[in-house]
């Protein structure tokens, strides 16, 4: 039996991807296997809501989920969300044999729908990586959020020879045809439920254990249609907490925070430990300092990021400076993210850095704070510059912003500038990456960190 795998990559390693964590439905360990003791998701039990949702009998199958990892490394993220649910699904429906070859490779992020759960796209440069590496593999068939699939993808599909399906295709297709091609199997957002019923049988044939029982009594069926009503209930109300959190969580990395304060307002006084420890994390006010170091003569000095005297600071090529970010927060992982712009508008990612931090270091765990921005005894130096070009000592501007919540905003934005050819749309990227950085100043959620400054680049007149 095959397994159903989500690839796994790091854009700051060499080469960026790590390998797969590969799911298998089993009744019992097999050396090399592992039970499932926790996902690495955003929201666990929100995607066990959502195995529920379409898979109710996997929960009482003889059948568990175990995993194995192409390397011992830590799997993680919400695009595996997909393989997941399939994982679970085989569980209790027996997979449909489709003459393909290998595991099943799935990406893909399941979100709250209008009529169900619907699988979203997935970041588009991650996918890129992952598709790449897929077409490098052994495996046979990738599905995919159909989102993910733009035209340049297509071009490189045709490129690489590979087949590019839809559902509809895929279901006229005899269980004898031979998956020749990589195959990339393209699911769009509602499509979910079709998906379950091409890659499965109706249900799975399992040995019951023989019972008698009596035909049920009028009063039988009332008490029975009683309970699955009240359990119907409890469910869907369990199922829209989580779809709240979870839209708040979205929204909150996203930078959507007036959103995700109404959602919260909402939300107020509702049942839940999940809704609860959120209110908790937003309303938990995070004591957050930057200060400002640099050399002047063989000697480190110090200021707050306040510091008036720090805005009429002067430095050139030859002076180096770091940040030393300071939090008083205790509780939770931070994800950090520091911008440093120049006298001409373009923008510097200070942290994170693969020249510095060769991982993807956020989050950060409470205990690493004061974190040092570059590490050790580096600096940042500036570019050297004649002051004719600019008539002044223009200013370098730093933003520093932290929260719980990963800054998908600014990390997708900041990807499509390093890909930006025309100057026009560069530009235009990075006064929109400006804008969302000072979303944060403007959020009055007390766990939503913003710090602005500047100080001056001087230069040889």
């Amino acid at each position: 039996m095959c397994h159903f795998a989500y690839p796994n990559v790091n854009p700051l390693e060499q080469p960026p991807f790590i390998g797969c964590g590969r799911y298998k439905a089993m009744d019992r360990k097999q050396e090399g296997y592992n039970a499932i003791e926790k996902v690495s998701v955003t929201s666990e039990k929100y995607l066990h809501s959502v195995v529920s949702h379409f898979t109710p009998k996997s929960i009482g199958s003889k059948k568990i989920l175990y995993e194995k990892k192409d390397k011992d490394e830590t799997y993680q993220g919400d695009s595996l969300h997909l393989a997941y649910l399939l994982a679970n699904v085989s569980c209790s429906r027996k997979l449909l044999q489709k003459n393909r070859k290998g595991d099943i490779w799935c990406t893909g992020f399941i979100g709250r729908g209008v009529s169900g759960p619907d699988l979203l796209s997935v970041n588009q440069d991650s996918f890129k990586l992952k598709l790449d590496a897929f077409l490098n593999e052994n495996d046979g068939l990738f599905i995919v959020p159909s989102q993910n699939i733009t035209p340049s993808i297509e071009d490189a599909l045709k490129e690489r020879d590979a087949d590019l399906l839809n559902l509809e295709q895929v279901e006229k297709l005899s269980d004898s045809f031979a998956f020749e091609k990589k195959t990339i199997l393209r699911v769009r957002p509602t499509e979910l439920p079709q998906l379950i019923n091409i890659l499965f049988e109706a249900s799975l044939q399992e040995d019951k254990v023989p019972q008698t029982v009596s035909a049920p009594t009028h009063s039988h069926r009332s008490f029975f249609i009683s309970i699955i009503a009240v359990i119907v209930v409890v469910v869907l109300f369990a199922l829209t907490a989580w779809h709240q959190d979870q839209d708040i969580i979205a929204c909150l990395e996203n930078g959507d925070f007036f959103k995700a304060e109404k959602l919260l307002q909402k939300g107020a006084g509702e049942d839940g430990d999940e809704f609860a420890q959120l209110q908790k994390k937003l309303n938990t006010p995070i004591q957050f300092t930057v200060n400002f170091e640099f050399m002047r003569q063989g000697e480190a000095v110090t200021l707050p990021s306040d510091s008036p005297q720090l805005a009429e600071t002067v430095l050139d090529h030859n002076d180096n400076y770091k940040l030393i970010i300071s939090c008083n927060s205790p509780q939770y992982p931070l994800y950090l993210y520091a911008y440093q712009e120049d006298y001409q508008g373009n923008l510097d990612a200070m942290f994170p850095n693969p020249q510095w931090n060769p991982g993807y270091n956020n989050p950060l765990r409470p205990d690493e704070f004061p974190y040092h921005i570059p590490p050790g005894d580096d600096g940042f130096y500036l570019d050297e510059f004649s002051l004719s070009e600019t008539m002044n000592m223009p200013k370098e501007i730093v933003y520093v912003i932290a929260s719980p919540w990963r800054a998908r905003d600014i990390e997708n934005l900041f990807g499509e500038v390093a890909k930006a050819v025309d100057p026009a749309i560069r530009k235009a990227k990075l006064t929109e990456i400006v804008e969302r950085l000072k979303l944060r100043d403007k959020t009055a959620l007390k766990s939503v960190c913003y710090k602005m400054f500047h100080f001056r680049h001087g230069g040889e007149e």
